[in-house]
């Protein structure tokens, strides 16, 4: 009885720490979304993990020193946005910036547009030892989008793990 009750208590626990946990994660989606939709760069910059943060410095990086070929062998994705920043930024811009400003300029500037997101939901949330995984569902269709959102004092959700699959798209 007494291993059935610490058993029984560990599977509820569990089940309810997961259960807290996809909520938390939902609630750092939404707020990114709402952030994008408003229109508020500073806010959707807070939400974005340090992986996404990187990723948009490294483009900044290349936007601003990067040859024909290193731009040419990047995704179709990342190419779009290193000649969107190489367009709509000077290069004093660029310098001044790093990837959470620029992130905060895309969306204060209709880069990443306030309607992008309206139809996008969290489906399946799974949580791993390292960082929990959301797939992307669009509409009422199911994606093979998948995000990922680290718990850093804050859920922040990181979106390079959809780059890949995005640049298929494209294409």
């Amino acid at each position: 009885m007494k291993y059935f009750l610490i058993i029984t208590f560990t599977v509820i626990s569990i089940s309810a720490f997961g259960q807290s946990e996809s909520g938390d994660v939902s609630q750092c989606f939404e707020q990114f979304k709402k952030a994008v939709a408003e229109g508020n760069g500073k806010e959707a910059s807070e939400i974005v993990a340090p992986e996404t943060i990187e990723h948009y410095q490294s483009l900044l990086n290349l936007a601003l020193e990067g040859d024909s070929i290193e731009v040419a062998s990047l995704r179709l994705i990342d190419k779009l946005v290193v000649i969107s920043m190489r367009n709509q930024l000077s290069k004093e811009d660029i310098l001044q910036m790093d990837g959470k400003n620029f992130i905060a300029y895309a969306v204060d500037h209709g880069m990443l547009s306030k309607n992008s997101l309206i139809n996008f939901q969290l489906g399946e949330i799974r949580v791993t030892d390292e960082f929990t995984i959301a797939q992307i569902i669009v509409g009422e269709m199911e994606t093979p989008l998948k995000i990922h959102f680290y718990d850093q004092g804050g859920w922040r959700l990181d979106i390079t793990p959809v780059l890949p699959e995005m640049s298929t798209s494209l294409k």
